[in-house]
């Protein structure tokens, strides 16, 4: 439902975190996938940097201090590194993310400020400066949620003073580079906060956004396109897992009567109600229920036995009915009541195809209206054959001629 998103989204406080307990964790899990790949580039882009300053070393500083220095870069900084870009290939372990990323930062910070104390020492250029890199790395390229980015880069700023003056004595230019420290943090914080805000605002907008093109708004069930993503990636997971599934198409009977009858507010409050029962009969999290269009509906199940899927539909059947809507002349019920086409199969041993399959229910469907209406028709007791794409019904009152199936169909399922 996009009710969650769109209150977080209006109701939004000055802070970062979310109210709702259930979209932080969706955030900050969808924010660390998401996060993988810049990850990775940034890494690298770290690792180049760290070649270049060895090859500095070497180039332009004693023997003595870039053998040392570059002894901790390659032992310490390139290995923490070079761990953290591995874990960006890892979807199961994403969640570490964030810890890793922080042990780098300090890692990384600890050993600048360490090889910054052997320059001084060395009587070699100091290297404190640089310090500003490692700062900037770990608000924006790390990853790091806001809270602990300024938890991490505080405690470098906090050892930098302290090393600094330890090594280098409490100077001019030292007091000025820790307030330059300082205010860096100030400016990079109030920058991560601002693309964080960003970041979390564009989230939920899209969640909505998304929500809405995936959803029928009259009904709040998802819509046929929403329908057709459904049921590829079940058809290909019933094909892998070799499992059954079942389909129904629920279509309201003398749906055009009534509309004429009542008129369409009535007509949108029966569409309303009908969707409100498939939502509260579906039980098992991998079903799926939405509207396909006008007055019909459908109804995916996953991994289902016939029996619980006939079951079903007859429940769903009996519900409508129950509500007790009041229908316009009919010999069905005198209360709004709805068809069911009813298919089954296991897609890996039938050949069949999805849209066939959608078209086994849809013949069931056709089947049940011309029985009567007010019924739940199975597709094995309504279709000849059975190959791929070609289906056509057998009804003891209705002969249906070979040739003319779908204009048939079509006439009596506009007339509900």
């Amino acid at each position: 439902m996009e009710g969650p998103y769109l209150k977080e989204l209006e109701n939004r406080g000055a802070g970062l975190k979310f109210r709702n307990r259930r979209l932080e964790i969706e955030y900050r899990s969808v924010a660390a996938m998401n996060d993988r790949i810049n990850l990775r580039i940034q890494m690298m882009v770290a690792i180049t940097l760290l070649g270049v300053l060895m090859f500095l070393d070497h180039r332009f500083m004693s023997v003595e201090f870039s053998s040392r220095a570059n002894v901790l870069r390659a032992g310490i900084m390139l290995p923490s590194i070079f761990a953290l870009l591995l874990l960006t290939w890892s979807q199961r372990l994403h969640y570490l993310l964030q810890p890793v990323a922080v042990i780098v930062g300090l890692t990384v910070g600890f050993t600048a400020l360490f090889i910054g104390g052997i320059a001084v020492q060395s009587d070699q250029p100091r290297l404190f400066a640089g310090f500003v890199v490692i700062i900037v790395f770990i608000y924006f390229l790390l990853g790091l949620r806001m809270p602990v980015a300024i938890a991490t880069a505080g405690t470098l700023v906090v050892t930098f003073f302290l090393v600094a003056v330890r090594f280098a004595g409490l100077d001019v230019q030292m007091i000025y580079n820790t307030v330059f420290l300082v205010f860096l943090n100030i400016i990079c914080a109030l920058g991560a906060f601002q693309m964080e805000r960003n970041r979390r605002t564009m989230f939920l907008e899209e969640r909505v956004l998304n929500f809405r093109a995936n959803h029928d708004a009259l009904t709040q069930l998802p819509n046929r396109r929403a329908f057709d993503d459904v049921l590829s990636t079940a058809w290909d997971n019933a094909m892998s897992g070799r499992c059954a599934l079942s389909i129904m198409m629920i279509d309201i009977d003398n749906f055009k009567d009534f509309n004429d009858k009542y008129g369409h507010q009535a007509g949108d409050d029966t569409i309303r109600e009908v969707g409100a029962i498939l939502r509260a009969s579906l039980q098992r999290p991998q079903d799926f229920a939405g509207r396909y269009g006008g007055e019909e509906f459908v109804v995916l199940l996953f991994d289902s036995q016939k029996d619980y899927a006939l079951r079903l539909a007859e429940t769903i059947r009996r519900k409508v009915q129950g509500q007790a809507i009041k229908q316009v002349e009919s010999d069905a019920s005198p209360n709004v009541t709805v068809s069911i086409g009813l298919a089954h199969l296991l897609p890996h041993e039938r050949n069949h195809s999805k849209q066939g399959f959608v078209q086994m229910a849809d013949e069931a469907l056709y089947a049940a209206k011309q029985r009567g209406r007010n019924r739940v028709v199975d597709a094995d007791t309504a279709v000849e054959s059975t190959e791929t794409g070609v289906f056509r019904v057998l009804s003891d009152d209705v002969p249906v001629p070979p040739a003319t199936p779908v204009t048939q169909r079509q006439s009596v399922r506009q007339a509900g």
